[in-house]
């Protein structure tokens, strides 16, 4: 059978399942194929960490034949994108609501070159060093506020690069019309910081309706103070330094149950010294928020996959770090431990307590057929354990494998055709 022949509805449906690179060599092939193409296989579209990752590939026929299409854009990490760059692009996009143009050279100041009328989603990165020059800054700090007033942001997800900086996303925010989702990610990327004068604004409200602040790996000699109203948020703070410590508001308390790997303290304000190296902030506006027990259990969906249940083969012990139904186990041994796990898993991680010569031990396969994640160390395992591993679960997607005991290129070349599924090794 002729594949031009098929109905129009079996391609549309084929088409939904295509990555964009692969819509991309199919409509290509023919101008009969790209009749095939409706508006609704191109809502998004993601040339992020792809071979398309390039703003050349904004001038092809297809983006250009489907741009007005479009509702949401991800153009995350591509290397060669500027504001002078995509511009022009943007023109062709007049339905777009979501944006995220993070990780690459365009950061907040140049958002209204490339901001559609029609958006309401963006992710970006914040403004390059906001403390260096208050009077050359004052200018596009303006210019970003106005954007905003205008274009009536519904989500907003900044990316911050320096860690003394992360308080001014709240600040930029003040006096703005209410984000009903911030997210601010902190990347310490720099270990050095200048003295500059301080934005002399004061935060007067709480423009969001909820919060979420992330920091990853900052200057552990620091520390940084969120200059909130706690008496018009409720809160959740995740640390972690050596011990994971959560502070939360007592509405909170009864998420996360002590335990020897969680410390939970009970705090209406979180302490100023709290906020440093590896942590994760969460707030809830009062005013805007219904405190009831969808939201909690939606909360412990989001924190759940920073839990693994942890199981002690030793002595048959589970141990629930948090109050929420989890697939991921972690385990200090393989050896039949899918016979006492609550739930099918999904995700394994195998600690550098291990210490078995293989690798696979288990008894009733259907119980981890379906895993999308393993992580393995200190373990030893030849061409046959990786065999069984990948005859049996052939949905595995990442394998983090390190210092497993003599490795030997063969055993790694000898993985990589075994599963289909398999993106990040």
């Amino acid at each position: 059978m002729n594949l031009i022949n098929l109905p129009p509805e079996i391609w549309i449906t084929v088409i939904n399942y295509l990555d964009t690179k692969s819509k991309l060599n199919l409509y290509n092939t023919s101008l009969k194929v790209r009749g095939f193409f409706v508006p609704i296989n191109f809502k998004n579209i993601s040339l992020s960490r792809s071979t398309l990752a390039t703003i050349r590939s904004l001038k092809l026929d297809l983006f250009l034949d489907v741009a007005k299409h479009v509702h949401e854009l991800n153009l995350s990490g591509v290397p060669d994108i500027t504001p002078a760059a995509l511009e022009p692009c943007m023109k062709n996009f007049k339905n777009l609501i979501t944006l995220d143009v993070t990780f690459t050279s365009i950061c907040l100041s140049d958002l209204g070159k490339i901001c559609p009328k029609t958006l309401r989603n963006i992710h970006i990165n914040f403004f390059k060093r906001p403390k260096t020059c208050y009077v050359e800054f004052r200018e596009k700090w303006d210019c970003a506020k106005q954007v905003f007033t205008e274009q009536q942001f519904i989500n907003v997800h900044f990316i911050v690069f320096h860690f003394m900086s992360s308080f001014f996303p709240l600040l930029f925010l003040n006096e703005l019309p209410r984000i009903e989702y911030l997210k601010v990610d902190v990347m310490d990327a720099h270990k050095y910081y200048l003295e500059g004068e301080y934005y002399p604004e004061k935060l007067t409200n709480i423009n969001f309706s909820r919060l979420r602040y992330s920091f990853y790996n900052c200057h552990a000699a620091l520390k940084q103070q969120l200059q909130i109203d706690f008496e018009k948020v409720e809160y959740i703070c995740m640390t972690y330094s050596k011990k994971i410590v959560i502070y939360v508001s007592p509405i909170f308390k009864h998420l996360f149950p002590n335990n020897s790997i969680l410390t939970v303290k009970v705090k209406n304000i979180l302490p100023s010294s709290v906020i440093q190296e590896n942590a994760i902030f969460h707030a809830w506006n009062k005013s805007t928020t219904t405190f009831d027990e969808k939201l909690f259990k939606s909360i412990l969906e989001d924190y759940k996959d920073c839990f693994p249940m942890y199981i002690c083969m030793h002595n048959i012990l589970r141990r629930d770090k948090i109050n929420v139904s989890t697939n991921w186990y972690c385990l200090d041994e393989s050896n039949s431990f899918e016979k006492i796990v609550k739930y099918n898993a999904k995700k394994v991680t195998c600690t550098d307590k291990m210490t078995i010569p293989t690798l696979i031990k288990f008894d009733e396969w259907d119980r981890i057929r379906n895993i999308t994640f393993l992580r393995i160390s200190n373990l030893y395992f030849g061409e046959d354990s990786i065999l069984l591993l990948f005859s049996n679960c052939k949905r595995i997607v990442t394998l983090d494998i390190y210092n497993y005991y003599n490795p030997t290129n063969s055993s790694l070349d000898y993985m990589t055709p075994l599963s289909k599924a398999m993106e990040h090794l």
